[in-house]
């Protein structure tokens, strides 16, 4: 027990001192940069949180269903996106080894901003008549951004002469993620254009199709299970972040494709994670993605000050 206390204040100091250890330029981040990443890493928490793994097994060989509820946040200076991410899933052995799995999820998450300051870009829109980048501030902002989706996936437990009993998975899930009232009222602060205000907005729909493999290391600690596990989601097709830009006579939109920037939206993930579930109360808690995704989305996405996930499952 005094081991598996041990990973416990790890993560959990691990994924404190991520969160505390914030970078100080996150402002010096174009606005059309930063706005891109902010869906895309709370696209990657719901990876890291799928309910695929499934530690516990019925003792009857009955599926087991995992009820798994988040809570997701990401900042980058005056800039947030967070709330709840909530997912159902279902999985059951039908041989010797394997088992089959399908899983659905939905994520409604608020994007705030009171007031930020950093410079203003319009990548997906070049022609605009004002000088960029320039500095600006930005506020306002009250939108959502809605990501759904489902999936299904066949895992193998296997055992290993050097690494003890491990089970890889594979699959693949569909997703469409909607941002919504992504907009932002603008005013210059420098230059020639000191004083332009107008509005810029990233509302759009995009719709993903992602394959997946990974594989967790599952282990019995008295009434403890432990199961470290790594996956790495693959979207089949990326797509052309877009935008809209209103100002003083003049009204663009376009998309980073259109202009030539290239299609960029929605990265190719790994997470890693460490879930510890309590057998009595079948409850879990996946420590290892809360100290992994506080650490490696501040590295993958630049001008993201700080990122948490903190996910928690009932299986039955």
């Amino acid at each position: 027990m005094s081991t598996l206390r041990k990973l416990v204040l790890d993560c959990v100091a691990l994924g404190v001192a991520c969160l505390a250890a914030a970078p100080e330029c996150g402002a010096q981040e174009d606005i059309e940069f930063v706005a891109e990443h902010l869906p895309e890493v709370s696209i990657d928490n719901r990876y890291a949180s799928l309910p695929i793994w499934a530690i516990a097994r019925a003792a009857d060989d009955s599926p087991v269903i995992e009820i798994q509820v988040a809570w997701s946040g990401s900042s980058s200076a005056g800039l947030t996106i967070g709330g709840p991410l909530l997912s159902v899933g279902i999985s059951n052995t039908f041989r010797d080894g394997w088992r089959w799995g399908a899983f659905g999820f939905y994520d409604r998450l608020k994007l705030q901003a009171s007031q930020d300051e950093r410079p203003l870009q319009t990548l997906f829109s070049p022609a605009t008549p004002i000088e960029r980048p320039v500095a600006a501030r930005f506020f306002n902002l009250d939108g959502r951004s809605i990501d759904y989706g489902a999936g299904a996936f066949v895992a193998q437990a296997r055992e290993s002469s050097w690494r003890g009993p491990y089970e890889w998975t594979a699959g693949a899930l569909w997703q469409r993620v909607t941002l919504r009232d992504y907009r932002l009222a603008y005013e210059i602060l420098e230059g020639p254009q000191w004083g332009i205000s107008g509005q810029i907005d990233f509302d759009a729909h995009y719709t993903f199709v992602a394959p997946f493999v990974g594989a967790q290391l599952p282990r019995t600690m008295g009434r403890w299970k432990l199961a470290p596990h790594a996956l790495l989601v693959i979207p089949l097709q990326r797509r052309a972040f877009a935008g809209h830009i209103t100002g003083p006579g003049f009204d663009l939109r376009g998309d980073a494709g259109e202009s030539g920037v290239g299609k960029n939206f929605n990265d190719v993930c790994l997470t890693l994670g460490a879930t510890f579930l309590f057998e009595p109360l079948h409850l879990s808690i996946d420590l290892g993605a809360f100290a992994t995704q506080a650490l490696l989305e501040r590295r993958v996405h630049p001008g993201i000050d700080r990122n948490y996930l903190i996910s928690i499952a009932w299986l039955y």
